[in-house]
């Protein structure tokens, strides 16, 4: 009995002490910032936002790759993240320009055929918006956006406002899914689709409907528990790879500097910059 008292508190011990590891393993504050990232004179975007964690910027590694035309792909049979600034870019499975950034969202012209007259991107009390107009014959105008709107259901948007009391048809729809806010103004002969670019929750919008001030954002990140190669070498840093919410973070300078890529920051207009190879 006395012997079998001993295993028992052994196997005790080694289990809390396995818990004490593993339940209190390191964990990390990160917070949304309120500066942008430019990557080649354009705003950095992602579904997946920028983080800073103790004092660094990090940027989710694959929406990273994609912006800077460099490979980026999980080894499965390795169980590791692998960059190559070498290989051939996975091709983005998006649609090509004006929507190419905004995965969620239809491309207007061609669902209905038919060429956007204008781009204008803008800021506004929203976050930064991105408008395309089209010209649309009036006997085609019902049914074009009729199909699109059928097409915005299928992909989870759903009517959040609608008004066509001053002589226009103006509807909000939201994504559930993505958190995107599109806006569709319909007048006469002219169809203006208004992407807002940063995704938020629904209740962040009521918030916002409501004339709220949202406070900043934070998320649990805790250190990668698997290798990140890059160009066949590990990649190794005082501000390691990082995970939050199932996606591989990594931090922003330490990256542009194995990569060879140029990263600063632009005090005066609170803006990282960032500088690719292409």
């Amino acid at each position: 009995m006395k012997k079998f008292s001993k295993v028992l508190l052994a196997l005790i011990l080694v289990l809390s002490t396995f818990m004490s590891t593993t339940a209190f393993a390191a964990k990390y504050q990160a917070v949304e910032p309120k500066f942008e990232v430019l990557v080649d004179g354009e705003r950095f975007y992602s579904l997946q936002p920028i983080v800073v964690i103790d004092g660094r910027t990090y940027l989710p590694l694959r929406a990273l790759g994609e912006c800077l035309g460099i490979y980026v792909e999980w080894n499965a049979d390795l169980g590791q993240v692998e960059v190559s600034s070498t290989k051939d870019p996975i091709p983005v499975t998006y649609t090509e320009t004006p929507y190419a950034k905004f995965k969620d969202v239809p491309d207007f012209g061609k669902v209905t055929g038919n060429l956007a007259f204008v781009e204008q991107a803008d800021a506004t009390v929203l976050g930064h918006v991105t408008s395309y107009g089209y010209q649309i014959d009036a006997a085609e105008l019902k049914s074009a956006t009729s199909k699109y709107l059928s097409l915005l259901a299928e992909n989870k948007f759903e009517l959040w406002f609608y008004d066509d009391s001053q002589g226009y048809e103006v509807a909000l729809l939201l994504n559930k899914n993505t958190g995107r806010m599109l806006n569709i103004l319909v007048q006469e002969n002219t169809v203006v689709i208004t992407i807002v670019e940063k995704p938020r929750s629904e209740e962040d919008w009521k918030a916002l409907d409501a004339g709220q001030t949202l406070s900043q954002k934070k998320f649990d990140a805790v250190a990668a528990g698997f290798k990140v190669m890059v160009d066949g070498k590990e990649f190794i840093s005082e501000n390691p790879a990082m995970v939050i919410n199932d996606r591989t973070y990594l931090p922003l300078r330490a990256m542009g500097d194995v990569l060879g890529v140029f990263v600063d920051w632009d005090a005066e207009n609170q803006t990282v910059i960032v500088n690719s190879k292409k």
